[in-house]
């Protein structure tokens, strides 16, 4: 690494300057437990709801989400953020995650201003971010002006929708987040000079499945230590722990630590393919994530056989019990576990 490198605030990872593999730093293994949260409420608007309108609802709150986590998480695969102002700014975004993730309830019920609010404060974060990349890192110029300017159209929809009624404040969401998810793939098509980062993303990705594992692993247990060990509430819970265990083996005997790392080298059509499969987690992570909510959801139908109508329902918000509506189709009637 040069002198220049080394007193430049900001520097991105190339294979040059690295040494081995690079692996996940306890500042983003932090900065990804922080989004347990953002997904463990999403997994209870889903379970609280699960009409048809409810798992759109899920699925449209879920990439939003899910999209934050990839903006910063990549944001750190290129540039060094451990360190000095950057290490702060990234422990301010998680504060902000957590606080985005308390509007998540309301989103859909009135209360969609603050999450508009919180999210585009995030968002100027990120045009921060690749603003101070297009200043101390002239190898990666290109890409970060294309970024900066995405995110700034984004940024801009975002506060139009804050003074915007609903429901065309939707609509601005879904056209700012269309322009920043297409954007990445443009850009490295289109770019003169791809900066080839020492990418690890696909350990990323690993991790956050770990993440919705775990989230899938909480409603078995806690479904099942509500029902008392019930034996058809603890057959259906080993039926969910197997059904975690097989998507781990699914997804992790197949994984491959280096599909990135090896397009940021491999030219167009390789760079085409990654975005096609890094894009594609997000349907593994909301899968992972309704699978867990149906497993409690199997429980609570296991339990209704030898419960009483008036028996409190084990299903409550942060892992307590709380008289929550809950709406799930059965085959007589929709029952009301609150």
């Amino acid at each position: 690494m040069s002198s220049k490198q080394r007193s430049s605030p900001l520097r991105l990872y190339s294979s040059e300057g690295e040494r081995g593999e690079r692996h996940a730093t306890w500042l983003e293994l932090f900065f990804d437990l922080v989004f347990v949260v953002a997904i463990a409420e999403l997994a209870h608007l889903l379970h609280d709801d699960l009409t048809g309108a409810g798992i759109v609802s899920f699925a449209a709150l879920f990439v939003p989400v899910w999209w934050l986590w990839i903006d910063f998480s990549y944001y750190a695969d290129q540039f060094d953020v451990d360190r000095g102002l950057y290490r702060l700014t990234m422990l301010g975004v998680m504060f902000g995650m957590i606080v985005l993730a308390i509007t998540l309830p309301d989103v859909l019920h009135g209360g969609s201003i603050a999450f508009a609010s919180v999210y585009a404060a995030l968002r100027f974060v990120t045009i921060v971010l690749y603003l101070q990349a297009w200043r101390f890192v002239p190898q990666s110029r290109e890409l970060t002006a294309r970024y900066s300017i995405s995110f700034s159209i984004a940024f801009v929809l975002g506060l139009v929708s804050i003074l915007t009624p609903e429901p065309l404040r939707y609509w601005l969401w879904a056209v700012a987040l269309l322009i920043e998810i297409s954007n990445g793939p443009i850009t490295y098509a289109t770019i003169r000079s791809v900066p080839a980062q020492a990418s690890h993303m696909d350990e990323r990705f690993g991790l956050f499945v770990i993440i919705v594992l775990g989230e899938a692993i909480l409603a078995v247990a806690s479904g099942v230590a509500d029902a008392n060990w019930q034996w058809q509430a603890a057959l259906t819970a080993l039926s969910g722990f197997i059904a975690a265990v097989s998507l781990w083996l699914l997804y992790f005997e197949r994984a491959d630590a280096s599909v990135i790392y090896q397009a940021l080298r491999g030219g167009r059509s390789a760079l085409l393919r990654s975005y096609l499969y890094g894009y594609s987690h997000v349907f593994v992570f909301m899968g992972i994530v309704a699978a867990g909510v149906g497993t409690q959801v199997a429980e609570v139908n296991a339990m209704c056989n030898e419960r009483l109508p008036s028996s409190p329902s084990p299903f409550s918000q942060n892992g307590r019990r709380g008289a929550r509506k809950v709406k799930v189709p059965l085959p007589e009637q929709e029952r009301d576990l609150g």
